[in-house]
């Protein structure tokens, strides 16, 4: 892309910056002195790019209900997270990933300039566009939607995006769209953020993969987690290069579980994850979960946990 049109892109988005509304308010179910952000764009927009250039920035340790994606375009950045005591370095060419609720905090570097490119995603898009997605992968699922302890999240992800990737080309075409603001803009910031989220779950993955060989049952499980919906053992045993019958046993052997009973532990998994994760409906979490028919999804939820799901949502 021409470096002049990315520059000039970037210019006005710096400039804008400043612009958005940065008024703390109390954060809703928070306790003492927590705080948040309200969504900085448009109501009408799902996905927005931001642009910080400076040396001087200084948040406060704060929360905000989407998730966001800030890079360090160029330079060195300090950030709060988790915590109010946990400092981290987001070196230039790291991305710093955050899920709704998280508290965190960015911080200027006081010696140089630098420039963060931040995108941001509302938390209904990203389960209405983003999460069929990425369902058939189950690490990429935990990437976004990791481990709760209760209603703010605790978790972060810091992630090192090698030049060869092709995410700083995916963002900078993002930062022009958006700065541009043409018809039709929205829906293609909303699909690259799409790309974005894929191409960034994968370096993280890539990245914290076992070096150890992967078992004959831990490969039918990600298989299964791949496809919930439509895995079949033949198609599985297939891929992998078993006779059926002599893959069920080894799985047998190796897990205590039949192919069905591992189908079934995927699918169950994968529904109470979202259930307690997301605010996507008992209809959507069914289907993602691998039922095309919600009222056999709730007998079998009932029969796997021994309540209905809808419980589930509610405690």
């Amino acid at each position: 892309m021409d470096r002049a049109v990315v520059d000039c892109a970037l210019d006005k988005l710096a400039e804008r910056f400043s612009h958005y509304d940065w008024e703390y308010r109390k954060t809703p179910g928070g306790e003492g002195d927590e705080v948040g952000f309200d969504w900085h764009g448009p109501a009408d927009e799902d996905v927005m790019v931001m642009v910080y250039r400076g040396k001087s920035l200084d948040e406060q340790f704060h929360r905000q209900g989407f998730f966001f994606f800030n890079y360090a375009y160029a330079g060195d950045y300090q950030a709060l997270s988790h915590s109010r005591y946990n400092r981290i370095t987001v070196s230039e060419g790291q991305m710093y990933v955050g899920q709704p609720f998280s508290g965190y905090a960015l911080l200027g570097n006081e010696h140089e300039e630098v420039t963060v490119v931040g995108v941001l995603v509302k938390v209904e898009a990203f389960y209405r566009d983003f999460l069929p997605l990425l369902s058939r992968d189950s690490q990429l699922m935990e990437f976004f939607l990791g481990p709760r302890n209760n209603l703010y999240s605790e978790q972060f992800k810091q992630v090192s995006l090698p030049r060869a990737s092709g995410i700083r080309d995916v963002l900078e075409l993002m930062i022009v769209e958006y700065a541009q603001n043409r018809k039709g803009s929205q829906e293609i910031v909303e699909s690259l953020a799409l790309a974005l989220t894929m191409a960034v779950g994968r370096e993280w993955r890539e990245g914290n993969s076992p070096e150890q060989g992967t078992s004959a049952s831990q490969a039918v499980i990600d298989a299964i987690a791949s496809d919930l919906q439509g895995v079949r053992l033949s198609s599985v045993a297939r891929t992998l290069g078993y006779h059926p019958n002599y893959l069920s046993a080894l799985v047998r052997k190796e897990t205590g579980k039949t192919f069905s009973e591992l189908v079934q532990e995927q699918r169950m998994q994968r529904a109470e994850m979202l259930i307690e994760r997301t605010t996507l409906s008992i209809e959507d979490i069914a289907q993602l979960s691998g039922y095309a028919s919600t009222s056999n999804f709730y007998k079998v939820y009932l029969g796997y946990f021994g309540h209905s799901p809808r419980r589930s949502a509610r405690s």
